[in-house]
């Protein structure tokens, strides 16, 4: 019997009841602690559930559903605890999770994939490769790198247009195209990228409600200046504020593909 429980990503503890499926059959259970991993919980059902064994777990609050298996259990008087890992896609609420946390798991975890959060008619994605995060993205207009730059000067209303138009000839990114057309210089476009990640990041903690997902197969689908934001120095209790250094940036258009792994 292991009853060591080495998730890598931070727990939070909940006193809940909830029911939990094996083999067309339904227990009641007390969840002790969950996290993006797994959950801990007590059946408090007579069982013979054991360890490797496919059980379903659905909770709506905190909002919980994934397939998993249970890696461990625990005899207690009249009652069974289990550690049960998620072998489902990564996922959850905002109200469930702290980004902070996330993010550190996901370091942790050395995981490569994409990050999504929807929140009413935002979509904003963090691309994460070997637990960094390089790249990250947004529907939103006020978070577009060209608009990003005219607030701050970096370029013209007028060269701005230019940049638009020739973006609907083509397929270029707007940065590319702003130094294509000679308005930034390679190493500004890098700055401004670096600079455009960050408010991004930094605006997904104002987030109070959304979901996201973790999608492990879904490599970014152009070239992309790529950076190297570290979630290590991230405080619990920071807000849009927080660190991201180090950082190295350089340029790819190739993406390693994810490893399965899960840690215990």
């Amino acid at each position: 019997m292991n009853t060591k429980d080495k998730r890598h990503f931070k727990r939070y503890r909940r006193a809940v009841n909830f029911a939990l499926e094996a083999d067309h059959k339904s227990y009641r259970c007390d969840l002790l602690d969950y996290s993006l991993s797994g959950v801990r919980a007590v059946v408090r059902d007579k069982t013979s559930l054991e360890k490797g064994q496919v059980v379903k777990i659905d909770l709506k609050e905190p909002f919980l559903d994934f397939t998993g298996e249970i890696m461990w259990t625990k005899g207690r008087p009249g009652a069974l605890e289990v550690g049960v890992r998620n072998i489902g896609p990564l996922g959850g609420r905002l109200e469930d999770f702290r980004l902070a946390d996330i993010l550190t798991g996901l370091q942790r975890t050395l995981s490569t994939g994409v990050l999504t959060f929807e929140s009413g008619n935002v979509l904003k994605k963090i691309y994460v490769k070997n637990g960094d995060m390089v790249f990250a993205s947004s529907n939103q207009r006020e978070d577009r790198l060209g608009d990003l730059l005219l607030r701050e000067g970096g370029i013209t209303q007028e060269q701005y247009d230019q940049s638009v138009s020739e973006m609907k000839k083509t397929a270029m990114r707007q940065g590319a195209l702003l130094v294509q057309l000679g308005y930034l210089s390679p190493d500004a476009l890098v700055k401004a990228v670096r600079g455009y990640v960050e408010e991004i990041i930094k605006s997904l903690f104002l987030l109070e409600r959304g979901t996201f997902s973790f999608d492990e197969s879904q490599p970014p689908t152009r070239e992309v200046i790529v950076l190297k934001l570290s979630a290590a120095n991230l405080r619990p209790t920071a807000g849009p504020a927080f660190p991201l250094t180090p950082w190295t940036c350089s340029r790819t258009s190739s993406w390693m593909p994810p490893e399965e792994r899960w840690s215990p």
